[in-house]
């Protein structure tokens, strides 16, 4: 089973919509989006490329590289793969056209993902497709209950997909001061001015 790339036209904006209202989408703040909510959606596509994922002429997913073209920012991936297709090896296919894609046809050095930090599928395939997690983002994702979770960012390098190398995130760099909740409890109060 190997998906292919049809690019998205903006004729297809309706078709897009209707795509993303018509599945669950467990990890998104939006998890069964209304058509309007849906439509909003696809308004913003227009600086990206998106593409359809289609296997064996049907479509399966929607693949959004957004900013890909942007100098201040690096590409990011969005993924919508349909309930009935993912957990079969789709994602890390995808992910690696992705990279394949964005690293040959611009001269962006990095590619960058995002996910809920209990979406533990697309976190593996993240690692498994040679992206390093390079940040943790606390309360930082709606849930559709209200609520927020965190989320990870993982980052795959143009120099380590070109040569299958893993350059791994330095985290023991801070500076040396007060490292416990307790000590900087004492510097800042509750309301967050310093005491």
């Amino acid at each position: 089973m190997t998906p292919t790339f049809r690019r998205w036209q903006p004729e297809e904006a309706e078709e897009a919509a209707s795509f993303l209202a018509a599945d669950e989408w467990q990890f998104h703040a939006l998890r069964i989006p209304t058509l309007e909510a849906a439509r909003e959606r696809v308004a913003s596509f227009s600086d990206d490329e998106v593409f359809w994922i289609e296997v064996e002429d049907a479509v399966v997913g929607l693949l959004r590289v957004e900013d890909i073209h942007a100098d201040d920012c690096d590409p990011t991936i969005d993924i919508r793969l349909l309930q009935a297709w993912r957990g079969r090896g789709l994602g890390e296919q995808v992910i690696r056209w992705t990279a394949e894609h964005v690293f040959t046809t611009t001269s962006q050095r990095r590619l960058y993902g995002q996910t809920r930090v209990d979406n533990h599928a697309m976190r593996t395939v993240f690692r498994r497709c040679g992206f390093v997690k390079e940040a943790h983002y606390r309360q930082d994702w709606p849930r559709p209950d209200g609520t927020l979770s965190d989320s990870v960012g993982y980052t795959l390098l143009r120099q380590d997909w070109e040569g299958g190398t893993t350059t791994p995130v330095v985290w023991d760099d801070e500076p040396a001061g007060p490292q416990s909740s307790e000590a900087i409890g004492h510097m800042i109060s509750p309301q967050g001015a310093k005491r």
